[in-house]
């Protein structure tokens, strides 16, 4: 049981009296967390039921698959939680330094070098992750979940100028619809938000979105590490050469000594969900170690799958109006391409946004609060979209406006790729940028640039 440690409460902020947050997915926890300090009451709505096993829930249909949680996004989580990662290690995460062999990265034709400082990143399934945040933020008396209820709108006040809280229904209680009142509504119920809808049923427009096409699949397992095995690396990734190659795969070493292996295929190239199609599909990746350790593990659980059509933003900083005391965060504002693993460290930043605006008083200025956090939020989503989106753009059939300098981009992202496997300071600066520790800017630096194009054409040395 996680010892129950209180939030730091001298924001210097008069505390409201209650807040609701739609969705106990990493998201909405986080966000909940924030909440802690400024809100008497904090009570997060959550469709599925708290019996249901946390890595199978409908809400997350995701979950089982390999998730990263990014360096900046875990110093972003570990603010709002001190000491949070130091417990997970202890309980079975493990640890993977990128300046060390922990990491065999195979892209783009080459084995990428280490970093050269560490870069350490903890690995573990996302419902041990989710359950150990879940438990401390619950160790708080002024934070509640209420499983098993379906939100159905918000209610305004007489003008609809702001929302007071919303309608719902407890599904496992009869099909009575209730009423919640509170001072701020927080949605986070991913992908699947019905926001836009809402704002639509108030009178208000409904968000632009910008969606690229990258229509991946994927099929995943745990595994018990064999007991002769003793690979030097904690996580095995082989991902694409594109455009010319479409399928990935991952080992990641977790908790209770198993690995998580996830194959993914671009484009409608989805990996099988039976035995032999699976293993086959490993041993098509652009590099045979990943399948050579797979047919030798056992399988601890069925195959499972997921399927992802596009990357999805809802430009919810290009509204002019929008209801005050109520915001939108995580993947009901920007859902990524999973392979990538930004989503989670995208929320954490985002929490540490609302964080401080919170702290600055702008809950007493809530109309000022939507618009100054949705255009950090979009400030925070603009790197990773470009990150992820640009890899996808090396596929010529991703669906999608591609941005101008797309085909200057392709060019030398493929060259960058390339040196990571030859230049040890190019592939330090990839690290820091896709752990969100330097701005995607930092890969073209004039030193950086003069190496890619020189070190494109070099051979891996690292094996």
């Amino acid at each position: 049981m996680t010892e129950a440690k209180s939030f730091p409460r001298s924001t210097g902020v008069q505390r409201r009296e209650s807040a609701i947050v739609i969705g106990a997915s990493m998201a909405g926890l986080l966000a909940a967390r924030v909440l802690a300090d400024f809100y008497e009451r904090v009570t997060i709505i959550e469709r599925d039921p708290l019996e249901q096993s946390w890595d199978m829930r409908k809400g997350v249909p995701q979950g089982r698959h390999v998730h990263v949680v990014l360096v900046g996004g875990a110093n972003a989580i570990q603010s709002l939680f001190p000491g949070l990662f130091a417990e997970l290690e202890k309980k079975g995460a493990v640890v993977a330094d990128f300046s060390t062999k922990d990491v065999f990265w195979f892209h783009h034709g080459v084995q990428k070098l280490p970093a050269n400082y560490p870069i350490a990143m903890h690995c573990m399934t996302r419902a041990f992750l989710e359950q150990q945040v879940r438990e401390r933020l619950l160790a708080q008396s002024n934070v509640v979940i209420q499983p098993s209820w379906v939100v159905h709108s918000l209610l305004s006040d007489a003008k609809q100028t702001r929302v007071t809280g919303l309608r719902a229904e407890r599904i496992d209680k009869g099909k009575t619809v209730e009423t919640l009142e509170a001072d701020l509504v927080v949605d986070a119920s991913g992908r699947g938000s019905q926001t836009p809808l809402w704002l639509e049923g108030l009178g208000y427009e409904k968000p632009a979105e910008t969606s690229v096409g990258i229509h991946i699949g994927y099929a995943s397992r745990l595994f018990a590490i064999p007991r002769t095995a003793r690979p030097e690396w904690k996580i095995l990734g082989v991902y694409t050469q594109a455009p010319t190659s479409r399928k990935y795969g991952v080992i990641q070493s977790v908790e209770g000594h198993r690995w998580l292996v996830t194959l993914a295929g671009n484009l409608r190239d989805y990996p099988p969900a039976d035995e032999a199609g699976f293993l086959e599909f490993a041993r098509q990746l652009d590099h045979p170690e990943l399948y050579e350790w797979v047919r030798r593990a056992t399988p601890l659980t069925p195959i499972v799958t997921h399927r992802f059509p596009t990357h999805l933003w809802r430009r919810y900083e290009q509204l002019s109006r929008f209801p005050e005391q109520f915001l939108v965060v995580g993947d009901a504002i920007c859902s990524f391409n999973p392979i990538y693993g930004q989503g989670m460290s995208v929320s954490a930043l985002e929490a540490q946004a609302l964080q401080e605006y919170l702290s600055q008083g702008a809950e007493g200025n809530t109309r000022s609060l939507w618009g100054r956090f949705f255009e950090t939020a979009a400030k925070i989503v603009k790197n990773p979209w470009m990150l992820g989106t640009g890899a996808d753009f090396l596929y010529p059939q991703t669906e999608g406006e591609r941005p101008l300098g797309t085909t200057f981009l392709n060019w030398y992202t493929a060259r960058m790729y390339r040196a990571c496997g030859s230049d040890p300071l190019v592939a330090t600066r990839f690290y820091e940028v896709m752990h969100l520790l330097k701005e995607p800017t930092a890969i073209f630096d004039p030193g950086v640039f003069i190496r890619v194009l020189a070190g494109s054409a070099k051979p891996s040395p690292w094996k």
